[in-house]
């Protein structure tokens, strides 16, 4: 039996979650425990801001432009700095300008103190280095040492669960990339389902049916892309793929629009060019993994097919054919939309999402269109 237009559907959806994820691995491969020794603190930052929203806080982190003395965080419309040392007292020191008489860094607009964040097994023995700075006049309008509790905040995180965001396998890793994986997967899921159904209604199927298979793809897209998300994120925090060799680029602007469009696909977000150059090699590595981990899930679904005989093998030639054209067209219809959407204003992170999977779930199944005309014409 030749693969539907609902699975090459399906096809689609796997490549805009495997580019997705490749993108959102960048983050635990950046500050993961192979990479860097302080990239704990904004592991921490990132999962502190998920636990704000899924308390229904408005969070964001805000601290990737490098604004001298800027706010790491955004909470409720509170800037926040987030600090994340292995004591109570070096937390807080951290705040002061050790060249500017010691005083008080981080200053609001109205010149109020911003509150610093520590890790919550740190935080009395912040509050007591706060109190002790207070009363050397270290902070610029505040002189009442009991003032102390209002300027630092305890994380949901303690130090050890930080660095344990930074590392593979670890409960606090494979929990955060769980969570951080779960809405856009969840989003290509409904996009999938959708495309799937009107698909199905097209080619004659009943609600009934169509709706039954449309849940099906639905349902495949989720769990491909949510497992593919999670396995890239957990590989980009080993060693292994660390000393995964890979040329230089250099700056170009073919490296920061690619980067634009990749950021794009997986929600948006702020694209520099040296961070572009940083991120190509890690976007691309996860990527060619995930592109490969849905590429045998579905070559193995049409070797178990031909094993059971529901389909003979001059069919299982032309599935395999179609797979391959549905990945490439899917891929290449999600780098135009997100491509064209990276050059436009900013959008929100669900449109965002939507879009760039809309047009891999079309793509795939024009490249089953283009396959099965291909094939009429010769044979294999």
């Amino acid at each position: 039996m030749i693969i539907s237009r609902e699975k090459s559907a399906c096809v689609g959806a796997a490549e805009a979650g495997n580019a997705a994820a490749a993108a959102d691995a960048v983050t635990p491969a950046n500050y993961s425990i192979n990479n860097s020794k302080s990239g704990h603190g904004i592991m921490a930052e990132e999962a502190q801001t998920m636990i704000d929203r899924l308390r229904g806080k408005s969070a964001f982190v805000v601290g990737r432009d490098n604004a001298k003395n800027g706010a790491d965080r955004l909470v409720d419309g509170t800037s926040v700095q987030t600090k994340f040392y292995n004591s109570g007292r070096g937390c807080v020191a951290a705040c002061f300008d050790s060249e500017n008489g010691g005083i008080y860094r981080y200053i609001n607009d109205d010149g109020s103190p911003m509150p610093v964040e520590v890790p919550k097994d740190m935080y009395s023995g912040a509050v007591k280095e706060f109190r002790l700075r207070i009363s050397k006049g270290k902070v610029p309008g505040v002189s009442d040492e009991s003032r102390a509790e209002e300027f630092v905040r305890p994380s949901d995180l303690t130090y050890d669960q930080s660095v344990a965001l930074c590392a593979p396998l670890t409960r606090e890793s494979l929990l955060y990339d769980c969570a951080s994986g779960f809405l856009r997967c969840f989003i290509l899921a409904i996009v999938t389902f959708a495309a799937a159904f009107v698909s199905a209604l097209r080619g004659g199927r009943d609600k009934g049916g169509a709706a039954k298979s449309a849940l099906k793809c639905g349902g495949g897209a989720f769990g491909l892309s949510y497992i593919t998300h999670i396995i890239c994120s957990q590989f980009a925090r080993t060693a292994l793929f660390k000393n995964i060799p890979f040329p230089k680029i250099g700056e170009s602007k073919a490296a920061l629009g690619f980067d634009a469009a990749a950021k794009t696909g997986a929600g948006g977000g702020f694209t520099s060019m040296s961070g572009a150059v940083n991120r190509f090699p890690k976007v691309v590595k996860t990527g060619l993994l995930a592109s490969l981990i849905a590429l045998i899930v579905f070559l193995a679904a049409e070797v178990f097919s031909l094993i059971r005989g529901n389909t003979n093998f001059a069919e299982f030639k032309i599935n395999v054919l179609i797979i391959l054209f549905s990945k490439i067209t899917a891929m290449a219809f999600y780098f135009c939309a997100a491509f064209l959407l990276a050059s436009m204003l900013s959008l929100p992170f669900v449109l965002n999402v939507s879009l760039c999977a809309l047009s891999a779930v079309v793509g795939g199944m024009c490249g089953r269109g283009a396959a099965v005309k291909l094939l009429s014409k010769i044979k294999i």
